[in-house]
């Protein structure tokens, strides 16, 4: 019983740690996109236009 529980919270603790970990890797992953699809655009308009 105890062991479950001790799991249990071991579980809860290491998910407060990795939760904002993770928000901030999608965050990064999400700008990241942003970024390399803007860097696409701007580089495809200038080669049209060269």
């Amino acid at each position: 019983m105890w062991k479950a529980l001790a799991i249990i919270a071991l579980g809860l603790i290491a998910l407060m740690f990795l939760y904002p970990l993770i928000k901030s890797l999608i965050w990064l992953g999400v700008i990241a996109l942003a970024i390399y699809g803007a860097i696409v655009l701007f580089s495809d308009s200038k080669s049209k236009s060269g």
